[in-house]
């Protein structure tokens, strides 16, 4: 099958054209390291043959300088690809060329999509296509990739690029730049082409020469590792350019680039009056203020909080309401005598937990339709700007802020979106406090207990996202701790692209919902369901007539003095150590072992019946800091490379849950909780 690969640099609309091309339902957010793994889908051209397109992180250039660059360096270097998809945003031409200049000297061939032409022509931009192409030799394409346009026509460039693949002039080593980069090139390409290729790709000699000259370590240590007479050579090619240019080899190299790229601009843009006034400045004037920017932050997420609690409590309580008739129906339908300990499984056990997880379903559509027109519009960039003074204070920089963002998603995803970070020391210290922000997981535990203890919008709001902030400032904590001890140095510089303002695609939104809903359905049915019936399992056998006598009755009097002292008694307690695997797992188990006393109750009125505001606050609390998912532990684990370090994540958040719950608690009771 033809293979191509799709690159750009952040917020170029990579994705987005991935997504319209494929149809797959990637995540797209309106902010640098969104894409951190590579994704994979296919399409077919107007000639019927099917194309697999790999979708790879966002880079400013083909230089390894954090983790996700490395992944698309890598993926280049080990697999062969028959077309090189390179998406421009054209309003940013010359930034965006860098990236291009050192994709056409790989060796593939590469097609250019001059994507976003819409905002481009809004700023009076226009590129000269045909110039364009004839002067790097590669085809051009113009698409605005969020509405479709132009995408008929790149398929149809796609197919015509595959049969006849063109060879790019630009950048021409051996006859551009000066005389001392030209001898350092063509030296290191003569004694290149007589070794056999160290990558399954093989690039071009010249390619390697100057991620040579430029100390790629990949590249380095691929190709003079076992080379000595190689290394020597890199070496003195090295010195002599410092030493006739009287600055480093690889700016002198960048410098060449900018110097191509110049040139193309010069020759393919032109610049006309804007249509229209430049409304993300006259929003940042407001938005980024050094006084008002984080006021307004502050209330978007409250408001953010209000809406979805109060959009979401009548579809919730109506969900509530209809898995209690089909309770209701089941049993009725079902003799308590005919095979008495299916029936049990799949009222008490299988309805009970699935059923009570899934009620929840709207508050997360809610609040992810919130997060979708936040990443959309672009704002996230700005909290990220935001933030950066506030996490210097404990050794990180606002880039760390995105991927602690990502994280009330999901904690998988935000441990993987550090690869973004350049330094070792702030990736680590990233990744070890990204579970203590509220992943979605824990929202089904939130809205239960805010449902059933704080019954105002307004309540509920203040409750839920004081346990968000509450995450933040312990995370906050531990950051500055370990960068006064396990990692001690300064936080690396922050530069931040500002994208535009743009409004969001009802398509992009809604593939956003449809994704955070088909992975929730997906757990339900499987994770859930599975937890679900060994909890069952536990809170029957054996059969004594007393649920205390069972294996989780007797696990959770086990650990109850521990956790009376936090206000938990059994019950919560071995609902606790079945959410270790999922935390939204705790709602289901809460559900299983409160259902002999409910009597057709739901969930949230048997909590309120039985347990204070204040010990629901502390669950919260606990579900919030302790022990992240199994899923989170295992890819803690192949992050880092040590077990060692996911071990020590589990246990010391737990040790640090419990002690927060334990001053909370008591202090409450203290005021009257």
């Amino acid at each position: 099958m033809i293979k191509l690969a799709i690159l750009g640099q952040p917020n170029c609309g990579k994705t987005t054209l991935f997504n319209a091309l494929t149809g797959a339902h990637q995540h797209v957010g309106n902010y640098s390291g969104v894409t951190v793994e590579r994704h994979v889908g296919t399409f077919a051209l107007p000639d019927g043959a099917r194309v697999t397109a790999t979708d790879l992180p966002g880079t400013y250039s083909l230089c390894a300088n954090s983790e996700d660059e490395a992944v698309v360096q890598r993926t280049l270097l080990n697999e062969r690809f028959d077309l090189l998809v390179n998406v421009i945003d054209s309003s940013q031409l010359g930034r965006n060329l860098y990236l291009s200049v050192q994709l056409m000297s790989v060796g593939f061939p590469v097609l250019l999509v001059l994507n976003m032409t819409d905002e481009a022509a809004a700023k009076g931009i226009h590129i000269d296509a045909k110039r364009l192409c004839a002067m790097t030799g590669c085809p051009v394409v113009k698409t605005v990739g969020r509405t479709g346009k132009g995408l008929d026509n790149l398929k149809r460039v796609i197919a015509e690029a595959l049969k006849s693949p063109s060879r790019t002039r630009i950048p021409d080593w051996a006859h551009q730049g000066d005389e001392h980069l030209r001898s350092a090139v063509m030296t290191l390409c003569a004694e290149i082409r007589g070794k056999p290729p160290a990558f399954a790709a093989k690039p071009s000699a010249e390619w390697v020469a100057v991620k040579l000259l430029e100390k790629d370590a990949l590249v380095s240590g691929a190709y003079l590792g076992k080379d000595g007479r190689l290394k020597q050579m890199a070496q003195e090619q090295v010195e002599r350019l410092e030493s006739a240019e009287g600055e480093q080899s690889e700016v002198v190299v960048a410098d060449f680039r900018y110097g191509v790229i110049n040139a193309l601009v010069s020759e393919c843009q032109s610049q006309k009056a804007p249509l229209r006034q430049d409304v993300t400045l006259a929003i940042d004037r407001a938005a980024t203020h050094r006084v008002w920017g984080l006021p307004i932050f502050f209330l978007l997420m409250c408001g953010m909080f209000w809406f979805t609690f109060a959009a979401s409590r009548p579809v919730m309580a109506a969900l509530e309401h209809g898995f209690g008739v089909a309770r209701a129906f089941l049993e009725s339908c079902w003799p308590a005598a005919a095979v008495p300990w299916l029936r049990s499984l799949a009222i008490d056990g299988v309805m009970s937990g699935v059923c009570g997880v899934l009620a929840f379903l709207p508050n997360i559509l809610t609040l992810y339709l919130c997060l979708a027109l936040i990443e959309g519009t672009g704002y996230m960039a700005r909290a990220a700007f935001l933030m950066d003074r506030a996490m210097r204070t404990v050794g990180l920089h606002g880039k760390s802020f995105i991927a602690l963002l990502t994280g009330f998603g999901c904690s998988v995803p935000a441990i993987m979106a550090t690869r973004t970070l350049e330094s070792r020391r702030d990736r680590m210290i990233t990744l070890f406090i990204v579970p203590l922000m509220s992943c979605s997981a824990r929202l089904p535990v939130y809205m239960l207990i805010i449902a059933a203890f704080f019954p105002s919008a307004w309540q509920a709001a203040l409750a839920g996202l004081s346990v968000y902030l509450i995450g933040v400032a312990a995370g906050f904590a531990i950051a500055a701790i370990m960068n006064k001890t396990l990692f001690r140095g300064e936080a690396s510089d922050f530069i931040l692209e500002m994208p535009p303002y743009r409004l969001p695609t009802f398509r992009s939104i809604m593939i956003h919902m449809w994704e955070r809903a088909r992975l929730f359905l997906q757990k339900a049915g499987t994770i859930i369901l599975a937890i679900s019936v060994v909890f069952w399992f536990a809170t029957t056998y054996p059969k004594t007539g007393d649920l205390r006598d069972t294996i989780s009755g007797r696990i959770g009097c086990f650990l109850e003095p521990a956790m009376r002292q936090v206000g938990f008694d059994w019950q919560i307690s071995t609902a606790l150590v079945g959410a270790m695997a999922a935390k939204e797992a705790l709602v289901s188990q809460l559900a299983i072992v409160t259902s002999a006393e409910s009597q057709g109750a739901s969930l949230r009125d048997v909590l309120a019946a039985r347990y204070t505001p204040l010990q629901g606050y502390v669950l919260m609390l606990f579900c919030l800091i302790a022990t992240p998912c199994v899923a989170t532990f295992a890819v803690v684990r192949r992050e880092t490379g040590s077990w060692l370090w996911a071990f020590a994540q589990q246990v010391s958040l737990t040790l640090l849950a419990y002690a927060v719950c334990l001053i909370v608690y008591r202090a409450g009771l203290l005021l009257g909780g």
